[in-house]
């Protein structure tokens, strides 16, 4: 885990316990108020937890706990602490009290995670660029386009490299949907295997243009140098149904 997300943790947990105690709340309402479920919150504080929890979870702690993600997880430039609300605890909601408060929802925010340089992919004559993504290391969070609103996975990176320019510059931030559908055209990110002890934590993706797919392999282009290769399937990364992690991008912001 690295010192950033050791700290973030820390303040996460700090800051919800200062939330709970203002709003008079006990960690298994807030939890099953914001997730469904009773353990959310008191999961955070295992002893073997590395990694923040999902944008969507993140978001509901805060929307529950009346305050922002980002001050939750130690921007003390965000939202401060709202004044104490009046809330009433049922059996998986919170109702608050405020006149109009549910009339207008909080707009969802996904994280922007880190990335850096990650070598080359394949053979190093062809000079294939491959992107280190942090995937534990939320540099902050940033607005969901509309076609990101319903899932909860969905990511944001910086572009660090030059081999999609001029499409892509270094610098441009992509938003990435992982329930979207891909079709041949699309801009991608492709995760890749892990193999090593940090593949929990830094997993090694191409940002490129999808040109052909197969249950064998998929064909991928990049733009500087011009370069069209194929990955085998065996060697994508796959969510918990099975499915080959090719997420598309949605839009790009320079």
């Amino acid at each position: 885990m690295s010192d950033d997300t050791h700290q973030k943790l820390a303040n996460l947990r700090d800051r919800i316990e200062q939330r709970l105690d203002a709003l008079d709340l006990s960690p298994r309402a807030a939890s099953l108020a914001a997730t469904g479920m009773p353990d959310a919150i008191r999961d955070l504080h295992r002893p073997r937890r590395k990694r923040l929890p999902d944008g969507e979870t993140l978001s509901q702690l805060a929307r529950v706990l009346d305050t922002s993600v980002e001050w939750l997880l130690g921007d003390d430039r965000a939202q401060a602490i709202p004044h104490m609300i009046s809330s009433e605890v049922r059996a998986t909601a919170i109702a608050d009290q405020r006149p109009g408060f549910n009339a207008a929802p909080q707009t969802p925010m996904m994280p922007l995670v880190g990335s850096a340089l990650g070598g080359e992919y394949g053979e190093l004559r062809e000079h294939i660029e491959l992107t280190e993504l942090h995937v534990s290391e939320v540099l902050e969070w940033v607005k969901r386009d509309g076609a990101l609103e319903n899932d909860p996975n969905a990511y944001a990176l910086t572009v660090i490299g030059e081999s999609m320019t001029p499409l892509f510059e270094p610098g441009t931030t992509l938003k990435i949907g992982t329930r979207l559908p891909v079709v041949i055209g699309d801009n991608v990110i492709v995760q890749l295997l892990g193999d090593g002890a940090d593949s929990e934590r830094i997993t090694m993706v191409l940002v490129k243009r999808l040109v052909k797919r197969t249950n064998e392999f998929v064909e991928l282009q990049q733009y500087n140098p011009p370069c069209t290769f194929r990955v085998p399937t065996r060697q994508i990364a796959v969510d918990d149904r099975g499915r080959p992690r090719i997420h598309k991008v949605a839009s790009a912001h320079f």
